[in-house]
């Protein structure tokens, strides 16, 4: 009987993309049991075992073609009682084709802009299989002890990001040297966080023996989880950290331009009073009054 044979479940990445599929990964669990295999990248494999929802993980990281035929000789050694497809790509759709008499039923979600927001592809999906709705995202049971948690109250301020688009996905590293600025003096600690390759420089330099806390590549994303559980607010670009941050429960304001509307990602699905979106045709252009007054709610 199919239900003997487990599920596969397809999410490649990236990691904001990770964070938005947790409910959906939730879904499945509910509707087919806990014999769930996910193909992801190595990237996010660990990522993917924190969550629980899993009982095998292969590794997918397009690196040779040799590697490639692996991960599908791998595959096809099972037979799947379905594959849900969340990735819904080229590559995907060929593996769809590559896997054929090793699978009994394809599911991806049903023809909508691809550009549309995650939640909305995964509610589409739900409604046309006939799931469970999508439950609220918790990733509670990733977080990761951090023993130097900052003096409270404290705003977290996740200003990296993709440089695609000529980086016009980043308000400017000055722009949140002013924010910073303007929250010691009201009395809330900013909190750097991200990773070292956000190169952040200029933002370090400017937070530099002004009361601010770096934290910048000094923790762990699940460590992350734990500091956001703790802060009044985070401010950031919308980027995969910004995300773990608003899923570890932290109110957000998340900064949009035109190569990045709202319409395509950030948490404010979740709970638009809890995330709210800055949104302009060019973060360059975003002043610093209009962000404080977005973060006034959670102060």
């Amino acid at each position: 009987m199919l239900s003997n044979h487990p599920t596969l479940v397809i999410k490649l990445g990236a990691l904001g993309d990770m964070v938005q599929s947790i409910p959906m990964f939730d879904v499945l669990r509910r509707q087919y049991g806990d014999n769930l295999t996910l193909l992801t990248t190595a990237s996010f494999a660990e990522f993917a075992q924190r969550s629980g929802y899993f009982k095998n993980i292969i590794c997918d990281d397009r690196a040779s073609l040799k590697a490639n035929l692996s991960v599908l000789q791998r595959l096809r050694k099972n037979y799947f009682a379905r594959i849900v497809d969340l990735q819904n790509v080229d590559r995907t759709r060929l593996y769809r084709f590559l896997l054929v008499g090793r699978f009994g039923q394809w599911i991806t979600d049903p023809y909508m802009q691809k550009s549309a927001h995650p939640h909305a592809r995964f509610t589409a999906l739900c409604a046309a299989q006939s799931w469970p709705t999508l439950p609220p995202i918790d990733i509670q049971m990733m977080a990761e002890p951090f023993d130097a948690l900052p003096k409270k109250p404290y705003v977290l301020i996740a200003a990296g990001a993709s440089n695609a688009h000529n980086g016009r996905k980043r308000w400017p590293q000055s722009a949140y040297g002013d924010l910073c600025k303007q929250l010691i003096n009201a009395g809330i600690t900013p909190v750097l966080v991200g990773s070292k390759i956000d190169s952040l420089f200029e933002l370090e330099a400017l937070c530099a023996n002004t009361g601010a806390v770096n934290l910048i590549g000094r923790t762990t994303l699940f460590q992350l989880i734990t500091i956001a559980q703790n802060a009044v607010g985070a401010v950031g670009n919308d980027t995969g950290p910004q995300l773990i941050i608003a899923a570890a429960g932290c109110p957000t304001v998340t900064l949009f331009s035109a190569v990045n509307p709202p319409s395509k990602g950030g948490a404010w699905p979740w709970d638009e009073v809890r995330h709210k979106n800055v949104y302009t045709n060019d973060l360059v252009e975003l002043s610093v009054d209009v962000v404080w007054d977005a973060l006034q709610s959670f102060l």
